[in-house]
């Protein structure tokens, strides 16, 4: 039998039933206070092709074998590895589409961390002993995140900051033999910034994903873009397929300045800056 990844977590086995640790745990507190919303992350190049069909569209998951559109809680946290060289390509910068939770109905499934990097073993030690994925899955409602940011986080700000609760504050909630809570928070503090030498946002926050297209017009609150996407900067035309999207659906715009040899990773510090600046605005 090979050894298992010490950093990837598995899938549940069939006909066992996924244990609720976590849901069990948020639905007894509070929620937290504060403005909600869903940022999907992709590059410009999707970014023309998701206005023009003016919806985001599902699409083939390989870790649950679904199709599924997939949005952060709030966080800009996607990455792509390929998005770590640089390139000369204006369709391979990043484009967030940031969405109000309220107008899209009711998720498929939401985890607290990402999955697809959960199983490709990005999180350092996430293994653990009749631990899996699914057993870390959320009640299918947003307003029960809120319960689990105010578990884990305290509060809407330091989930923001992906800064989870004391470990004595978290420990008093649940059990050593609940073996689902400490797996967590050991990949959540993973994200926070100073406690690790390269942290990664992907593992403290909220992704939520829908099993059906989602509707861009009286959904997107704001899009930011790659300047170069909204205004070509030789012949100062704007992208008409954008500005009149803009137009007709009254969401907002934000850009960040892209050149030419930069590496579309480095501008996603700026965008999730951009994103929380547009939620708590």
């Amino acid at each position: 039998m090979p050894a298992r990844d010490p950093d990837k977590i598995e899938r549940n086995p069939s006909g066992r039933n996924p244990k609720q640790t976590l849901r069990e745990i948020a639905a007894g507190q509070t929620p937290v206070e504060g403005r909600l919303s869903l940022v999907h992350v992709t590059s410009a190049g999707h970014a023309s092709e998701i206005l023009e069909q003016e919806q985001l569209v599902t699409k083939k998951c390989e870790v649950f074998e679904k199709h599924l559109v997939y949005l952060f809680l709030c966080h800009a946290s996607y990455r792509r590895k390929d998005w770590e060289k640089k390139s000369d390509s204006l369709s391979m910068f990043p484009v967030a589409f940031i969405l109000d939770p309220s107008k899209i109905g009711h998720p498929h499934q939401i985890y607290p961390f990402d999955t697809g990097a959960a199983v490709n073993g990005i999180y350092r030690g996430a293994h653990a002993d009749g631990v899996y994925l699914e057993d870390f899955a959320l009640s299918q409602d947003l307003d029960s995140t809120r319960r689990f940011i105010a578990w884990a986080f305290g509060s809407l700000n330091a989930y923001l900051d992906r800064k989870l609760k004391e470990e004595g504050q978290l420990s008093e909630t649940y059990e050593r033999w609940q073996f689902v809570p400490g797996q967590f928070i050991h990949i959540a503090r993973q994200a926070a910034p100073g406690q690790n030498e390269h942290p990664d946002g992907r593992a403290a926050s909220i992704e939520v994903a829908y099993d059906k297209h989602l509707p861009l017009y009286g959904s997107v609150r704001c899009i930011i873009v790659p300047d170069a996407f909204l205004v070509n900067t030789k012949t100062k035309n704007q992208n008409s397929i954008l500005t009149e999207f803009l137009d007709k659906s009254g969401a907002a715009i934000k850009v960040y300045r892209w050149r030419p040899n930069d590496a579309p990773n480095w501008h996603m510090a700026e965008i999730e800056r951009l994103c929380r600046e547009e939620l708590e605005n």
